[in-house]
């Protein structure tokens, strides 16, 4: 409301001033509100989120989620899935199978991780690119902590699913593997509470164009079929070019502004070495030559606030899935812990196959601190499978999708006849995967 009139208001109403003034203030929050809530597109708060403690239990799902599911019929050959794990039939069934076996099953003690054996029979197993919390995952879950720390389970970095039935067992078997240890969960049949065929299961067999097979050591590699392996092309998009393929700073303000509280204060410069600049009230968003954009929050953090892994990984989940620029799918691929700040590494996932990046780089990277994010540092390429369909190639052993120094895609060969990268156009590549236990 305009200070003049509102001035005659009060005049004139004196005797109600009290009120009048309550009425005013209240104006005055709804048209922030109204400000705050216009619609502005690809607007996003999420430079607010942060994630208190405690962690909720729903929260610790987001956590708890693996980044890659395995499965196995039995016949030796495993499928590897990446993408929308949680929307998998067998990853509810893993996490109900395992909620039983740690909770109401029987604690058997502790092997040496046997690979040869855990593999062997139908399996279904759950890894994490980092040793998961017992806590966490109990809150996850909604079991007991103790139920896993009283056996010397501190943390885990794997989860195998055996169903009753498999190696013709007739209860249920969940193995949480930590280095070279598995911790045994044993539900029988004759369990009252929980009996065992209540978590028969059957796995499907990998019948994908890709088939995995263990080396017996934790690890997986494709198997390649001989005259080549077909897989679409897929399409590099870079949404942060206008549509002459330019980089145009307004263009890019436009993309950028979803990182900020509001747009409407964010000024810009363009640098003489290709860098553009935007900044606002207490962020700071800057755009290399190299298609690379960074993000520095400068706002102050609640140091009241108890520093927690988990709410530091959902405030970067969270500021991820709020970029409406970050086009696929994502997995945690990394992670390290300093003076109370941890940085996360994202790699980005097509068709259930990884996207690598040379040299150790990640697709994205955030640093959070207190359950806030204070660092943002992305690739701003997205990826689609190519329209034109599927092209041949030859069997050129186990590899890895990556990027050169252009950037280009390109397809690294890790074990076939090529010792240097061998190309597939500017745009294109094809994926010829290898895994490892891990999250290397």
């Amino acid at each position: 409301m305009p200070q003049k009139l509102s001035r005659r208001i009060i005049d004139k109403t004196r005797r109600f001033k009290t009120p009048l003034i309550l009425a005013l203030m209240a104006l005055a929050i709804y048209q922030t509100g109204r400000l705050w809530t216009v619609n502005i597109t690809n607007r996003s708060f999420f430079t607010f989120l942060a994630f208190a403690n405690p962690v909720s239990a729903e929260q610790f799902s987001i956590f708890a989620k693996p980044f890659r599911l395995i499965s196995g019929s039995g016949d030796g050959a495993f499928a590897v899935r990446y993408n929308a794990i949680p929307n998998s039939d067998l990853y509810a069934y893993g996490c109900s199978a395992a909620q039983a076996a740690i909770g109401s099953g029987e604690y058997a003690g502790t092997a040496i991780a046997d690979y040869g054996v855990l593999y062997s029979g139908p399996v279904c197993v759950f890894e994490y690119a980092f040793e998961m919390p017992s806590e966490h995952f109990a809150a996850a879950q909604g079991l007991k902590a103790g139920r896993l720390t009283s056996r010397g389970v501190d943390s885990f970095a794997a989860i195998i699913i055996k169903p009753p039935g498999a190696d013709h067992e007739a209860g249920l078997s969940v193995y949480l593997i930590s280095g070279d240890t598995a911790h045994h969960f044993y539900l029988a049949d004759s369990n009252k509470k929980e009996p065992a065929s209540k978590y028969s299961y059957e796995i499907a067999a990998a019948n994908g164009v890709l088939r995995y097979f263990s080396d017996g050591f934790g690890n997986f590699a494709a198997d390649i079929p001989e005259g080549g392996f077909a897989f679409p092309k897929i399409q590099l998009i870079n949404e942060y070019l206008d549509f002459n393929g330019s980089r145009s700073i307004s263009h890019i303000q436009s993309r950028v502004e979803p990182l900020f509280a509001n747009p409407a204060t964010i000024t810009s410069a363009p640098g003489g070495d290709g860098v553009f600049t935007f900044a606002g009230h207490d962020t700071v968003v800057r755009f290399t030559d190299r298609d690379i954009l960074e993000y520095t929050g400068y706002f102050v953090i609640d140091r009241n606030a108890s520093p927690s892994f988990a709410a530091d990984y959902l405030a970067a989940v969270s500021f991820i899935n709020s970029d409406p620029y970050v086009l696929n799918e994502f997995y945690l691929s990394g992670y390290e812990s300093s003076a109370g700040r941890n940085v996360f590494y994202f790699d980005f996932t097509i068709r259930d196959l990884p996207l690598y990046i040379p040299g150790g780089g990640s697709a994205v990277e955030v640093t959070a601190e207190r359950g806030s994010v204070v660092r943002y540092k992305k690739l701003v390429y997205g990826y689609r499978i190519y329209d034109e369909g599927p092209e041949t190639y030859g069997a050129y052993g186990a590899g890895k999708v990556v990027f050169n120094e252009t950037p280009t895609l390109a397809l690294k060969i890790e074990d076939g006849p090529f010792v240097a990268p061998h190309w597939f156009g500017d745009n294109y590549i094809a994926a010829l995967p290898s895994l490892s236990g891990g999250g290397d």
